[in-house]
């Protein structure tokens, strides 16, 4: 499952993306690279974002795992809201593994959403596409 993280600094948001099968073990890669990368602001709003993933084999022993090891490192977010993108009621459900796991131990709401333009509703922001966020000033109040 290919993954992929991205800044935008201007609306103060983090998307990470899923493409194929989603697996715990490559998402915690991908989370540790976003973690680490200098752009990273842990203020920022996250979206987690599985529109372009096509089905999951995680188990929640695999989201047990997962959860474990980043929750110590976003505890001490200001962020906002964290919201999930997923499509297929299977991937709904693997969200909601994660959102029940990880709510309480963050101060901030992990949202799931069907769409795009939801998520970026629930972000102040109008819209179907994050690219258009790369040349769009903040719109967010």
């Amino acid at each position: 499952m290919p993954s992929f993280y991205k800044f935008y600094p201007h609306n103060r948001i983090a998307v990470i993306g899923y493409l194929g099968e989603y697996t715990a073990e490559e998402s915690l890669k991908t989370i540790g690279q976003y973690l680490q990368d200098p752009q990273y602001d842990p203020d920022f709003e996250l979206v987690l974002d599985l529109t372009e993933a096509e089905s999951t084999s995680a188990t929640f022993f695999e989201m047990e795992k997962l959860v474990g090891e980043i929750a110590s490192k976003v505890q001490q977010s200001n962020r906002n809201i964290c919201v999930v993108i997923a499509v297929t009621d299977l991937l709904y459900g693997a969200a909601r593994m994660y959102q029940q796991l990880m709510q309480d131990k963050v101060s901030y709401p992990i949202e799931i959403v069907r769409n795009r333009i939801d998520a970026l509703a629930l972000l102040g922001l109008e819209g179907d596409s994050f690219e258009s966020l790369d040349h769009a000033p903040n719109a967010r109040s």
